[in-house]
């Protein structure tokens, strides 16, 4: 029977190989968290799927003891796990528990089944989300940057959610890209002065052309006032011009008919045409057109 042994956190599990698959032996894991086997024992027996999924397997010990080991798959230890509630155990077992908790099933995933793994890559450890908190602390108090606004950076870099989920071949990346964010900042911060600069040009310089467009309106404005008030004066004088033009042309006709058809009547001589004519001149005034 193939036996290997998983360290985790300085602790020893067995694991053995079934049927070509991975199988826990589930006593060294309750006895490496600090739970009690027997109550243990009787709650995989309970559960109707862990128990439809037991494996009794027999190991010979090197004193040549046989030893029967209870077995659950591998793929089964993730659900025994999180079935256990942290606040009913011990107060002194409790962190032991959450470890294996966040990080057993991933640990021996990745050990036994490397072609899986490489398709889904594990995340982070909780040593190493330790070492992104405490690396984030100390850039925080060196950059005067709020922590959260940190871990903002961190999350766009790397396109996760939140630093539990940074993937465990990013960690180094991650680190160190956590340690050059002073630098990063000053260069965005000297992007961000050039660009406000370049902006509140374009807003001088915007109203420069509204003052200069608003003088131009003003003289434009005076000049439609005067050649209006021109064209108002010129029609009150085109009016009275035809006015005075129907005036005249009325009375210059009754004149005309009455005077031209009195002479032809009175048949006076030539002497007499002559001398009034030239009398005619003398007492004639020209006309003055109010225009």
């Amino acid at each position: 029977m193939n036996i290997q042994s998983v360290t985790f956190h300085n602790q020893e599990i067995q694991v053995l190989n079934h049927d070509g698959k991975p199988y826990v032996a589930m006593r060294s894991v309750v006895e490496n968290i600090g739970l009690d086997w027997s109550s243990q024992h009787k709650r995989i027996l309970r559960n109707e799927i862990l128990s439809s999924s037991i494996v009794k397997m027999t190991t010979e010990q090197i004193s040549g003891v046989q030893r029967e080991l209870l077995c659950l798959p591998l793929g089964m230890l993730n659900g025994w796990l999180f079935g256990i509630e942290i606040n009913r155990v011990k107060p002194e077992i409790r962190e032991v528990l959450k470890l294996y908790q966040l990080e057993c099933f991933d640990v021996l995933y990745s050990h036994f089944l490397p072609s899986v793994a490489v398709v889904y890559p594990n995340t982070i450890n909780i040593e190493q989300q330790y070492e992104i908190k405490k690396t984030v602390n100390e850039k925080s108090f060196e950059t005067g940057i709020h922590y959260s606004g940190i871990y903002n950076m961190l999350y766009d870099e790397f396109r996760i959610p939140r630093y539990e989920e940074l993937l465990s071949k990013d960690f180094n990346g991650a680190i160190a890209f956590i340690k050059s964010i002073g630098k990063v900042i000053k260069t965005a911060q000297d992007d961000l002065f050039g660009s406000r600069v370049f902006a509140v040009a374009l807003m001088k310089n915007g109203l420069k052309r509204y003052f200069e467009l608003s003088g131009a309106y003003g003289v434009l404005e005076k000049q439609l006032f005067e050649i209006t008030e021109q064209i108002k004066e010129s029609t009150n004088k085109l009016c009275k011009i035809k006015n005075s033009i129907k005036e005249i042309s009325r009375g210059s006709g009754m004149i005309y008919d009455g005077f031209a058809e009195a002479q032809t009547y009175l048949f006076l001589g030539k002497e007499i045409n002559k001398g009034a004519k030239e009398k005619a001149e003398s007492m004639f005034t020209p006309l003055e057109l109010d225009l």
